[in-house]
């Protein structure tokens, strides 16, 4: 089964990030080509290390957040393989607040997106993820909206629903 995009990246944000290595790597391309010795090592050092940190950024361009597969829910929290997750331990997304915002009371419009693992799903509870992309603790998975499309309450509902389908087709696959 092919795999389909219910999250997709902020590309907006990646595209903008990439521009420190850009220029990194245009003046230490400059400095690299124009001169001679230690300095011309330090300058095509700095070409490549831009170069690997744009080619990371673009990766995660294209890169979801979340996508299902094999009745398996897709999440990119992490470097390498996704996590995947059973449809049927999912019991719903819904919008969140990062912690750190609410306990100093700031007002910031930044939300997240939670997703609820059954709680009988003990195996779930956790896992590693990149801290700057999201958490995953006590069977709740939270994106960070900053490196995802804009989070909405129609976004929210609408993967609701893609879940609620998603499950009832798997249920009706095991039936037949």
């Amino acid at each position: 089964m092919s795999r389909e995009v219910w999250l997709k990246p902020n590309r907006r944000a990646l595209i903008m990030a990439m521009s420190i290595p850009l220029i990194a790597a245009a003046l230490g391309g400059g400095v690299g080509w124009r001169t001679e010795g230690w300095l011309r090592w330090v300058g095509l050092s700095l070409l490549l290390a831009g170069g690997a940190a744009i080619i990371a950024l673009a990766v995660q361009c294209v890169r979801p957040r979340m996508a299902v597969q094999d009745a398996n829910l897709l999440v990119f929290l992490k470097l390498g393989a996704p996590l995947a997750i059973p449809l049927s331990i999912v019991e719903c997304v819904f919008l969140g607040r990062p912690e750190t915002q609410a306990a100093l009371g700031q007002r910031n419009r930044m939300v997240s997106l939670v997703i609820r693992l059954a709680e009988a799903a003990t195996e779930y509870k956790a896992r590693e993820v990149k801290p700057s992309l999201g958490r995953w603790e006590d069977g709740y998975i939270t994106i960070h909206g900053a490196w995802c499309e804009p989070l909405t309450l129609e976004l929210a509902q609408r993967l609701n629903a893609k879940l609620r389908d998603a499950q009832r087709l798997q249920g009706e696959k095991m039936e037949a």
